[in-house]
Parts: structure tokens; sequence; C-alpha cells
């Protein structure tokens, strides 16, 4: 169980690292004659992916911008398409490369593959930020006893086991190190922890509770 859990989905989303999602629709013929054509849509997916990162303040903090660049492809004629991861070298791509992976990802989806020519339908960029990450801060260890965390006892029903006293914890005063074995009820500010009987707690570093299931 996380310290801190009742914000922990908060905590994620702060750090995540931003994504955004381009997409432009624009058929193409996908064959070799076209691989320029490709590279300059997808480098002015980029540019443009760029310039909005800068606006919102992206380019500051050294945060690096990474592209993925994946084309929505098909066979001509048809209505379905399949996304194509496409790798970007030095401004280039591959084109016998992706046609065959086209292929082979289509062959895999629909069992099966046709000789008609490729089809781009839309280009995707991918383009994430990454954020600063904070460190982690362990928790406080003061040589406290588990005895000090104590608050008292309360009457639980833990259904199979049926109603039994347990010993009531403060969260806020448990340490790193300490163990303690249900039935127990560890109240924080914002989360209350119930552990039944047998089931053994265990706090780590950074605070986290770690429950070790007797039975399943």
């Amino acid at each position: 169980m996380p310290v801190n859990s009742a914000v922990f989905s908060a905590w994620g989303m702060l750090l995540t690292d931003l994504r955004r999602d381009y997409v432009n629709t624009h058929l193409l013929p996908f064959d070799a004659a076209r691989g320029s054509t490709v590279v300059a849509q997808f480098l002015s997916m980029r540019a443009d992916a760029v310039a909005n990162m800068k606006r919102d303040g992206l380019d500051s903090g050294g945060a690096a911008l990474e592209f993925e660049h994946l084309l929505d492809m098909r066979y001509q004629g048809q209505e379905h398409t399949v996304k194509i991861p496409v790798a970007l070298t030095d401004g280039h791509i591959d084109v016998a490369e992706v046609t065959d992976l086209f292929h082979a990802t289509h062959e895999k989806r629909y069992t099966y593959r046709l000789p008609n020519p490729v089809q781009v339908v839309n280009f995707h960029l991918v383009a994430r930020a990454r954020v600063p990450k904070p460190e982690l801060p362990k928790a406080a260890v003061t040589g406290r006893k588990l005895a000090a965390a104590v608050l008292g006892s309360r009457r639980v029903d833990f259904d199979v086991d049926g109603v039994v006293e347990a010993t009531t914890y403060s969260g806020t005063l448990l340490e790193p190190g300490m163990r303690l074995q249900g039935p127990a009820v560890i109240q924080e500010p914002a989360v209350t922890l119930v552990v039944p009987p047998g089931e053994r707690v265990s706090v780590d570093e950074y605070g986290n509770y770690h429950i070790e299931l007797q039975s399943v």
C-alpha cells in the first residue's frame, strides 16, 4: 500500500511525461518515389509540435522532445487501416522495410496479404516531453517504539474471521522498519488500512506498507 495513497493518482499524474498526438490525413501511394514526401510531411509535423511545446514553455529547463512516427496504412481499395511504426533516420525512411512490415502486420491481424498497391491514409506523430521527476523523500526515523503508535483498539468484523478486537495504530507515527500483525487498523488523515488477523505489515524506508498475506 503506497504512502499517501489517497492522492496516489494525482501524484502519478504530476510525474507523467507530456504526450501530444498529431494526426494529418493525407491519402498517398506508398512507394519508393514517395519516400521523400513522407519524410517532408513528418518533418513539418515535428516543426509544429516543437512550436507548440515552445509556446507552452516546454523548451526551457532542458525538456527534450522525443518523437514517434506512425503511418495508418491500407491496401488500395480497402476501408480499414493498420498502424505501422516508421523509423526516421537522418531524414530518411526505408520504404521497403516499412512496406514489408505493413504486409506482415496486416497478415497477422487479418490472416492474409494482398498484391494490391499500399496506401498511406494518416500521418501520426507522437511528441513526448520529459518532465522533471522529484526525488522521493525517505520517511524520518526517530527510533520510537511501535507501542508509541498505538491509539487503542476497536472491534472489527472480519467476515470469515468473525468480530475480533483489533489494535488501532496511528499511521503518522509508524516508522521505517516497524512491523505489526493483524488484526489491526492503521489510521492516517485520509486513509484507513484494515489488516486481517494473521497478516503481517512492515513499513519500508519511504513509509509504504508491505502486507504479507498468510492466505489467499
